[in-house]
């Protein structure tokens, strides 16, 4: 039986399906970047772990993107986008455009305020999958 409340939630999902343009049918022509997390960045961590964000911003997770190995290679390979992947967070792969620089808590915390460690090996084989790094599978 269908009550007034799980009526009431489909209703409003349509609308907000329609007033987004995104259709429920839809979802598989929706661009990449428009089912992209939005990731609100290590200086909110920092608000309450200010420990645990000084310990990170001196990690290779932290500096990925600003590490002068990493650029001087990044730069004679023709600065592919392909290594933003792993180098930034938030990499909109249509524009080359990221969201943050480095690996940021969010990406093993989950996005937002979740606080949920997500360190598997599926997560961390993402980029780490080749050496020289550690390689997770």
């Amino acid at each position: 039986m269908i009550s007034i409340k799980n009526i009431t939630f489909l209703i409003l999902a349509t609308i907000l399906a329609l007033a987004s343009g995104v259709l429920i049918g839809d979802l598989e022509m929706a661009s990449a970047s428009d089912l992209a997390p939005t990731y609100d960045g290590a200086g909110l961590c920092k608000n309450c772990h200010e420990t645990q964000y000084q310990e990170w911003n001196q990690t290779g997770h932290a500096n990925a993107y600003r590490d002068p190995a990493f650029q001087e290679e990044w730069i004679q390979q023709g600065s592919p986008s392909s290594c933003l992947t792993c180098h930034t967070t938030g990499l909109d792969k249509e524009t080359g455009e990221f969201q943050f620089e480095g690996v940021i808590c969010e990406v093993c915390h989950g996005v937002g305020v979740v606080m949920e460690p997500v360190t598997t090996a599926e997560i961390c084989s993402t980029c780490h999958s080749f050496s020289p790094f550690p390689i997770y599978q």
